[in-house]
């Protein structure tokens, strides 16, 4: 008989958890428990010997509990969950062995009840019963004819998604009270963790949103500039990694389950290098809390390009084996979509509400990034305190790299009221530009050179200590957005080049939504005054 017995089992439910969170804390703990769980049932599985399942059996995650030998099996041992930082996804997949639907609900029970202790819910363990999804079913795999045990879980996990228990409306969620900022650090749950990236240095309190943001080492710079006043929500998720799955044999999916578990532990680490605090990285998803610029001094943008580069490094493998899968194509069959990474990021003010944050990271990933701009994309919003806002999509490596590169070309010293001027004088000259833009030289980097110089030249233009920036960088970087699609505005994202009928118009929007988000990040602190200067 070739067909073999999985199990696979779901929890939730994480959105509303996630949802209820007014503090940096709660939120990291309503993701974390998740992770605990879920770890929590592939220790059920493997200590209960009646069962006969073994390791290799737990297709996802990947769960090695004993590594020993080289660095990466270290890294990967137990999913390193004394950092704090999540690594088990809201699934398990398994091969059933000995394990039957009928011996779930004691390991439900049993998790339950461990979670209950960790939480200090004791006497609430009824309650988490109620609130919790632990479901499970059974479906069996034709290992032989090439089924996919991942792929086939699809169906049924979606399928027991939809049992998400009824919760009566609650003043006060026991879990939300139970994890909050002045509670967490005494759970047991928190105990044993080392170099936790939301404990504060002197490790006596948990990091708010305003110790995130200040970057600054003597406490200051929030008072000085306006971007140590703003902190970013950052999601990522991979794009066709479904590809990648399929393309796999049965006894090839753990080794994949254990390169994700290496390439969410190294997103945790860049996480860490751009002073922000992982919320949740597991599977190929994330979700962070960083500044909208390190201590080191780069920005949240870096960290996008950052993080794109160690997807394609992580998984660099799987994705050379599909790029030469449709080099080998026939001329008109259509290609296997090459894996990427996408990524939302809702910028805020500090006291902006973090539930409205993640709720807009969340629109930025999956409605813009990887639906309306075809994936592989990183949609940003910039949410200033006065309300306006700077709306960006960056297609590809390209369009970010392009990006980042401008904004590390902006002169150190660069004057705010200059660059004011700047944007001012673009939007009052759009309908120019607009029209400029249709003609065949549009592009040209020369022509383009001598429209700046006539838009600005007075003598601070003109001699100032900023020309080259002017009369060059800026040039430069405009010839490249009438060029090229990958920086769009929202209004025009889901749409190509070629497809768009007012592709002038975007690039002109796109530069000066570029201009407002480098201005952001020199401005002085204190009273916020906008103005409407749209072109």
């Amino acid at each position: 008989m070739s067909k073999v017995k999985y199990i696979a089992v779901t929890l939730g439910p994480i959105f509303k958890t996630i949802g209820l969170a007014e503090s940096t804390g709660a939120l990291w703990a309503a993701s974390y428990m998740f992770s605990y769980l879920s770890k929590s049932i592939c220790e059920y599985l493997l200590e209960h010997s009646e069962f006969n399942i073994s390791e290799e059996d737990i297709i996802v995650p990947y769960y090695h509990k004993n590594a020993a030998g080289t660095k990466e099996d270290s890294a990967a041992a137990d999913v390193i969950v004394s950092d704090g930082v999540g690594r088990f996804p809201d699934h398990i997949i398994f091969r059933a062995k000995n394990f039957d639907v009928t011996d779930f609900s004691a390991l439900r029970a049993s998790v339950t009840r461990s979670l209950a202790d960790a939480l200090n819910l004791k006497d609430k363990e009824d309650y988490l019963c109620r609130y919790l999804l632990i479901a499970c079913a059974a479906f069996d795999v034709d290992e032989e004819k090439g089924e996919n045990p991942i792929l086939k879980s699809g169906l049924v996990l979606d399928s027991l998604e939809l049992f998400q228990p009824i919760i009566r409306f609650e003043s006060c969620n026991e879990i939300v009270k139970a994890v909050s900022n002045h509670s967490i650090r005494e759970l047991p749950l928190t105990q044993g963790f080392k170099n936790w990236p939301l404990l504060s240095e002197d490790r006596k309190s948990i990091r708010s949103i305003e110790d995130i943001v200040d970057t600054s080492k003597d406490g200051k710079a929030c008072k000085q500039l306006k971007k140590h006043d703003y902190y970013a929500v950052v999601r990522s998720d991979a794009d066709a990694v479904s590809k990648i799955i399929a393309s796999l044999k049965a006894d090839e999916l753990r080794n994949f389950s254990r390169t994700c578990v290496l390439y969410c532990g190294e997103m945790a680490d860049l996480v860490h290098r751009y002073s922000g605090v992982t919320i949740y990285s597991g599977g190929d998803d994330l979700l962070a809390l960083l500044p909208a610029e390190s201590s080191s001094g780069e920005t949240v943008f870096h960290f996008a390009r950052d993080a794109k580069d160690l997807f394609q490094k992580s998984f660099k493998t799987y994705i050379d084996a599909i790029k030469a899968a449709n080099a080998e194509k026939k001329p008109g069959e259509e290609p296997i979509p090459v894996p990427s990474l996408s990524l939302g990021i809702s910028i805020c003010y500090s006291k902006f509400p973090l539930y409205e944050a993640l709720d807009d990271s969340a629109d930025l990933l999956f409605d813009y990034a990887k639906n309306r701009c075809g994936k592989n994309c990183v949609a940003v919003r910039l949410q200033k305190h006065s309300g306006q806002s700077e709306c960006l999509v960056l297609k590809g490596i390209d369009g970010l790299t392009a990006f980042t590169s401008f904004l590390d070309d902006m002169p150190k010293s660069f004057d705010e009221g200059l660059l004011h001027s700047v944007i001012y004088a673009f939007c009052s000259f759009a309908p120019l530009f607009i029209g400029f833009n249709k003609l065949a030289a549009a592009a040209d980097f020369e022509t383009v050179r001598e429209l700046f110089r006539n838009m600005f030249d007075s003598s601070v233009h003109v001699d100032g200590k900023y020309s080259d920036y002017l009369y060059k960088t800026l040039p430069a970087f405009y010839s490249r957005l009438t060029a090229n699609a990958d920086i769009r505005v929202f209004e025009e994202a889901e749409h190509s080049a070629d497809k768009t009928p007012d592709a002038a118009a975007n690039a002109v929007r796109a530069m000066e939504f570029v201009l407002r988000i480098a201005k952001f990040y020199i401005e002085k602190g204190g009273k916020e005054i906008e103005q409407d200067l749209s072109c």
